[in-house]
């Protein structure tokens, strides 16, 4: 008898020592393997926080274990207004057991009972049974039984918003989506490794959050104040399919390369894979001549409380929720590439149009590793 289950991967190890436990005891019942195949594995995504769980799907294959003639067919829960739940074993069980009353056919003792036991010996006899009396029939646990046990964990998450096993899942994103926010941070910031962003921490007492960082967090909407989310779009979905086609042409010459090539082959990564993944983008790009990375070359203007007139691009209008409202971030670059910034409320602008602003410089600060001047009580001009 073979069946085949779809369990969460932090199952599997356990699962495993359990099959061989009874594989150990059926061999000594009736001289037979009980064996697990590993035949795939399946992505489900969580509707509520997009993320994937991966469920390995297994085929069990193996006689359950008998004692004295005996073999357990199913579990019956009661209590049901229209008739029993039944839990089979993988076998066939007789219609009467949907409705049957709890009873207990061994022993005659008929009490409340949540559920009872369906066994049936080698003449196609079947007997309903309590927990207590099942040990007199079956000296055996059904390795079906612990696989369906450990898959209806996983549904039951599903409902409950529980995770049931002994530890919890690994979660999974979207490489493809994760790669297409990753080439759109670049484009607008450059990229940021984990030794650049230790570099920016020692010259400038702040740490940027570094690339791949960023575009996790942003896969799942995750909010900092003043913070732009970015979401997939179909233009960086072909630099993403590009890049990852690039890789899989590529030898694994060094550590490096064969942990790029061994993350990029699968459909889905977890957050320890983020960083290696998200050098992809700049790889595929040193590689193939197509761009070069952003040089941070911003830098402040003026001082503090200073007016100043000055011609400059809107890059960029976004906006954020406080508790006190909405606000609105107006960034502005001018000739020598210096970032300027005006929070304020919305205004009828248009991004890629020069314009000419007069206001007071409020402060500066960097952020994300690049400089920038903030501006307060500006008059702004197209041009």
């Amino acid at each position: 008898m073979k069946q085949t289950y779809k369990i969460p991967e932090e199952n599997l190890e356990l699962l495993q020592k359990k099959v061989k436990q009874i594989s150990n005891k059926a061999t000594k019942l009736i001289g037979s393997l009980i064996t697990l195949t590993i035949t795939g594995e399946e992505f489900i995504q969580d509707e509520k926080t997009k993320e994937y769980n991966k469920l390995i799907i297994i085929d069990i294959e193996g006689e359950a274990p008998h004692y004295n003639g005996w073999e357990f067919v199913a579990t019956l829960q009661h209590n049901f207004e229209n008739g029993n739940i039944i839990k089979s074993a993988g076998q066939n069980v007789p219609e009467e057991y949907r409705t049957v009353p709890i009873k207990c056919d061994h022993c005659g003792i008929n009490r409340f009972r949540k559920d009872t036991y369906v066994v049936k010996n080698e003449n196609n006899e079947y007997k309903q049974v309590g927990s207590g009396c099942l040990k007199d029939f079956f000296n055996g646990r059904d390795p079906h039984q612990i696989a369906k046990y450990a898959e209806l964990l996983f549904n039951m998450d599903t409902y409950v918003g529980g995770y049931t096993t002994p530890s919890q899942p690994t979660k999974y994103i979207d490489i493809k989506d994760f790669l297409n926010i990753t080439n759109q941070l670049i484009q607008k910031f450059g990229y940021i490794s984990s030794k650049k962003a230790e570099q920016i921490a020692e010259e400038n007492g702040f740490r940027p959050m570094t690339t791949a960082q960023e575009a996790y967090d942003n896969i799942y909407g995750v909010y900092y104040k003043g913070k732009e989310i970015i979401y997939p779009n179909k233009e960086n979905e072909e630099i993403a399919t590009e890049a990852l086609q690039w890789i899989k042409n590529q030898s694994a010459n060094n550590n490096y390369m064969h942990n790029l090539i061994t993350i990029c082959s699968s459909d889905f990564i977890d957050h320890r894979s983020i960083g290696i993944a998200a050098s992809l983008i700049p790889a595929y790009y040193r590689a193939t001549h197509e761009i070069k990375e952003k040089k941070i070359t911003s830098e402040y203007i003026g001082n503090p409380n200073e007016k100043i007139e000055i011609k400059a691009i809107l890059q960029k209008m976004f906006s954020y929720d406080t508790k006190f409202g909405t606000t609105y971030i107006y960034k502005f670059t001018d000739e020598n590439g210096n970032i300027l910034v005006w929070k304020t409320s919305p205004k009828d602008f248009e991004e890629e149009k020069e314009y000419k602003i007069k206001g007071t410089i409020k402060e500066h600060e960097e952020y994300r590793g690049e400089k920038q001047t903030q501006l307060t009580r500006c008059k702004v001009e197209s041009i």
